[in-house]
């Protein structure tokens, strides 16, 4: 088994056992639930898969990026024991690389940049007056190498820097 191989299995490993710990469910029905619905392949596809949180209205998301440093964009929704595709970048985002989940300010996303093509540092987020994911440009012609999250010494709103054009 190649290295590649050994990451990517352990990669979805971690992923069962994240999930079957926050649904109480054993890592065994976790995995067959994972190769049934083809969640398996898409994880092995590629590795930044950000952990799942709740981006929306109470129903767990995990964003995707697809396949390895690919283009694709796309936020799947835990429904009814599966999940299912609920949204789709509209461009493609060429070398993608997953910089951050979690909260900004009190608002759940994802930043995630590309480093080919546009080259846009982009912010999805749920949008509670339209009921949809959204896609916000943060900056542009940026690529993703030189930039980085911190946090003010005081707590407060993450903030993301960039060094150069990388």
């Amino acid at each position: 088994m190649s290295r590649q191989e050994r990451e990517e299995n352990l990669m979805i490993v971690a992923a069962a056992e994240e999930y079957g710990l926050r649904y109480h469910m054993p890592v065994k029905d976790v995995l067959s639930l994972f190769q049934q619905h083809h969640i398996a392949e898409l994880l092995r596809s590629q590795y930044e898969v950000l952990h799942t949180m709740d981006l929306s209205e109470g129903a767990e998301e995990m964003a995707v990026i697809s396949p390895f440093h690919g283009d694709a964009i796309s936020i799947y929704r835990q429904e009814n024991g599966r999940m299912r595709k609920v949204y789709e970048y509209e461009k493609p985002a060429e070398f993608s690389h997953a910089i951050f989940g979690g909260m900004i300010g009190e608002k759940p996303a994802v930043v995630i940049g590309h480093r080919e093509g546009e080259r846009n540092l982009l912010l999805f987020s749920w949008d509670q007056l339209s009921r949809q994911f959204q896609a916000q440009i943060l900056d542009r012609g940026c690529g993703s190498a030189n930039v980085y999250r911190f946090l003010q010494p005081w707590g407060g709103i993450p903030s993301f820097c960039k060094q150069g054009n990388g």
